[in-house]
């Protein structure tokens, strides 16, 4: 079986998840120091409601070890694995 991972920059949205069988990766969302994980520890309208208090936000991406932990776990199940996720072009 092929697996599809998508990490949180892809603006997934409501049809596309209840129309397609897929993972999620989370961005990690750093707000004035504290971690979050995008769409587990914070949602966007929280996210928004921080912004407007002044507090600075940053991304980045999934740490290595939870990008092998989620590729590990469809390894062992025998699956092949699509990682769809954030990039910046040159």
């Amino acid at each position: 079986m092929i697996q599809v991972i998508v990490d949180s920059g892809i603006d997934q949205n409501v049809w596309l998840q209840e129309n397609y069988a897929y993972d999620f990766m989370p961005l990690n969302i750093i707000v004035d120091g504290q971690l979050y994980l995008d769409q587990e520890d914070l949602n966007l309208e929280t996210l928004h409601s921080m912004m407007k208090e002044g507090k600075r936000a940053t991304t980045s991406q999934a740490s290595p070890g939870q990008i092998l932990e989620a590729l590990d776990k469809y390894r062992i199940q025998g699956d092949d694995v699509i990682y769809i996720c954030l990039w910046q072009g040159f």
